[in-house]
């Protein structure tokens, strides 16, 4: 009687399975929609938050990256806060550029992008959604050097999507704080 090899691949109706062998860990399907919130650091430890992002993506045809951001006014303890957020929605470009939270009031033909920088706001959006997306699809922690110098950490399971809660990448911590998975969007997160 001949023994069979510890693995055999068997065919089974389309399916390769196999007998003996642990199989191996099945890389996660991309999340249909996802939210993450939460704060943005000094990489100092010490400072306190000094903005705030939310990060909302149908992927591959909707994607927003906001932040609302704080700045001490120089010599004074005023406070300005600046907005900004940048993505796509299908065919169009999300841009709304560093503005004043005092300066909202500005119409949008005062700050509306030329085409060529319509295209890298784009190309840029594109990147932040790919960079978002690899930690939520990979089976395993990502390698700071993988990406350049962002580090993905403090990892949960969130509707079966590991997602990190730490990223660190240009002298800055994000902390997510709130992730949701495969959730309904609404429209209104994609209107700027």
């Amino acid at each position: 009687m001949r023994r069979l090899p510890f693995f055999v691949p068997v065919t089974v109706i389309g399916f390769a399975v196999s007998l003996g062998a642990a199989a191996a860990p099945v890389r996660p399907a991309a999340p249909r929609t996802f939210i993450l919130r939460g704060a943005i650091h000094s990489a100092n430890p010490n400072t306190n938050p000094n903005g705030s992002f939310e990060i909302a993506a149908e992927p591959p045809a909707r994607f927003i990256q906001s932040e609302l951001r704080s700045y001490m006014e120089r010599d004074t303890p005023k406070v300005n806060q600046v907005v900004k957020a940048f993505g796509f929605d299908g065919d169009r470009t999300i841009y709304q550029p560093n503005i004043p939270e005092y300066q909202t009031w500005r119409s949008p033909d005062m700050v509306r992008a030329t085409p060529a920088e319509e295209r890298a706001i784009r190309s840029a959006a594109e990147a932040a959604l790919r960079r978002i997306l690899l930690p939520l699809t990979s089976t395993d922690p990502i390698p700071p050097d993988h990406i350049g110098e962002i580090r993905y950490a403090n990892y949960r399971v969130i509707d079966g999507v590991r997602v990190p809660f730490r990223i660190e990448w240009g002298g800055e911590v994000w902390i997510v704080r709130d992730a949701q998975i495969n959730v309904a969007l609404s429209p209104k997160l994609f209107r700027r």
